[in-house]
């Protein structure tokens, strides 16, 4: 968030991110936080709101596309070992 509110005319200040490495002492929700000056809150709720409702019509590819490339790329290493072992038997 803080990258693109940056590339964004938007300075901000990130603060709580090194209290990740507590994590297990520290509840691990909410330790980092990007703050903005008051002037730009506005702004930045805009931004944000574009970036979050952008992200959410962006879809995964399926695990159907990841399996149907997995079996590409199989066949395709079966066709290479197949071609090497008729070239070897020539």
């Amino acid at each position: 968030m803080a990258g693109m509110l940056e590339s964004n005319g938007i300075e901000t200040h990130v603060g709580g991110h090194y209290l990740q490495g507590g994590v297990g002492d520290l509840a691990p929700t909410d330790l980092a936080q990007v703050y903005v000056d008051e002037e730009d809150v506005d702004a930045a709720q805009v931004h944000v709101q574009d970036y979050q409702s952008e992200s959410s019509t962006l879809q995964a590819p399926s695990v159907a596309q990841h399996s149907n490339k997995a079996l590409l790329m199989l066949a395709g290493f079966a066709l290479i070992v197949a071609l090497s072992y008729m070239i070897a038997w020539r």
